[in-house]
């Protein structure tokens, strides 16, 4: 009789074998670790939101108490402490009604230190809504460590849309477009759609005045720039003709469900041709050549992040002058480390590389998750301005003049300079010369041709940054 106890074991485990030795490709560029971010914060996306999911509701109805009581919006006007939370002047909190529904009942910690919130236009105490009250008070306040992971969510946010552009900046760079990196190509416009489509839906979930300003201004650019189907496409996302009630909850279901979905699908597609390091530039790393252009930009990013806090005025972490220097330096580090801890020089195709790649993200991971707990600690995450809450209960309410977050300034900029319909059919020309790029690819004897395609994907980057960095500087950075 055969004897399978040696044979069966090695036969079932070789496709995971050959998976994971394919797992991570054999490269130590910088490009090569900002890909592997990507994954990274979205899994801390995915963590952290479903972390906030137990708790989030998704109305914009007025919220009451258990018992049904309407509540009220009070703002802090003295240090004190309540159920255990500490809150400072100029904090948010909600309270309870009285039997009028005009003045709210105060707890004894609160009846000299806080005041009730009016409305400016009609001087009616503001009732919060649930979706606020959910983030800003049960999540932020009242669940252990609820501020943190608010905090690593948002922040993640932020460098997962700044790991994602300089990722497909660097595809650009080397013209991934051409076969046979075009669907690497492909799927990483795809994810930059979809994570952008991400951030917004994200951004209104509060339901806060910077939430119903994405919400409006989001909305209405398909209805004003998008002829014939726009405006069924608008009230579509609206749920009607206004932003309401309808608007956050089409929101959230595609922030919570089906967005995710998507990524997932895309990522798998996009990381399955990424692992087999078709790239360009993948070409294994050689340990022994240890220092590179990485000191030097660690070294710049480090005297950055010293300096900054100084001469900006008033200091806000969410300026891509300090979030993108934070993401750079332990990059650089974890490839300085890897190199200098590094042996003899691997082939890219050595099984020795693929696992020992895997261990460099990891490295990288390590060091980036520190810096990310590190700003959610130290920073923990707040809206301004942009989080008072919006009353429902009041007449309708006009879009405030609130700035997005910095990677859309490049386009409101734009919406500054000319009308939705000229952004519009601009923003989706640009989508479509990029998406048709892998069409264009031409033999080698077209070669002239090809350096001009290349020459105007590096004019569209510039020109992202030069709106980016001019609408940072109308708003006083």
């Amino acid at each position: 009789m055969a004897d399978f106890s040696q044979s069966q074991p090695q036969t079932q485990s070789q496709p995971i074998r050959q998976f994971f030795r394919e797992l991570v490709p054999a490269t130590d560029t910088l490009l090569w670790y900002f890909g592997g971010l990507v994954l990274f914060f979205f899994g801390v996306m995915l963590l952290s939101g479903l972390l906030m999911l137990f708790h989030y509701q998704p109305s914009a109805a007025p919220t009451t108490a258990p018992d049904g009581t309407p509540l009220l919006l009070a703002r802090i006007t003295d240090t004190t402490t309540w159920l255990g939370v500490e809150y400072l002047p100029g904090q948010l909190v909600p309270v309870r009604a009285d039997s009028s529904g005009g003045n709210a009942d105060f707890p004894t910690p609160l009846r000299s230190a806080a005041e009730v919130v009016c409305d400016s236009a009609t001087g009616r105490p503001v009732h919060p809504s649930a979706a606020w009250v959910s983030i800003e008070h049960v999540v932020m306040r009242q669940t252990e460590f609820g501020s943190l992971v608010r905090s690593v969510h948002a922040w993640g946010a932020q460098l997962l849309v700044a790991s994602l552009l300089i990722w497909f900046g660097g595809l650009a760079w080397q013209g991934a477009w051409r076969k046979p990196n075009s669907a690497v190509w492909s799927s990483g416009l795809l994810l930059i759609l979809l994570v952008l489509a991400s951030a917004w839906t994200g951004s209104v979930l509060p339901w806060d005045r910077l939430g119903y300003a994405a919400a409006w201004v989001g909305s209405s650019l398909p209805e004003q720039g998008i002829p014939v189907v726009g405006e069924p496409l608008a009230q579509a996302m609206r749920g009607g003709k206004e932003v309401g009630g309808g608007a956050l909850t089409r929101m959230a279901a595609a922030h919570t469900a089906l967005l995710p979905i998507a990524l997932v699908l895309v990522l798998i597609f996009h990381a399955s041709w990424w692992r087999r390091g078709v790239v360009s530039g993948n070409r294994g790393y050689d340990p022994s050549k240890p220092f590179s252009a990485a000191a030097v930009l660690a070294a710049g990013c480090g005297l950055l992040l010293v300096i900054y806090p100084f001469i900006a005025s008033p200091f806000n972490p969410a300026s891509p002058f300090f979030l993108l220097p934070l993401l750079l330096l332990p990059v650089c580090a974890a490839q300085l480390l890897n190199r200098l801890a590094g042996g003899a020089a691997v082939s890219v195709t050595s099984s020795q590389a693929s696992s020992d790649g895997l261990y460099r993200q990891l490295v990288c991971w390590l060091l980036v998750a520190g810096a990310l707990l590190t700003l959610a600690i130290a920073a923990p995450w707040t809206r301004g301005e942009g989080g008072f809450p919006i009353d429902l209960t009041q007449s309708q309410l006009a879009a405030t003049q609130l700035r997005p977050e910095w990677y859309l300034l490049g386009f409101y900029q734009l919406l500054e300079w000319c009308s939705a319909s000229v952004a519009m059919a601009f923003l989706l020309s640009v989508l479509l010369f990029l998406s048709l790029l892998p069409l264009a690819d031409r033999p080698a004897s077209a070669a002239k041709g090809r350096g001009a395609i290349r020459w105007m994907v590096y004019a569209l980057f510039l020109l992202f940054l030069f709106l980016t960095l001019w609408g940072y500087m109308e708003v006083g950075g």
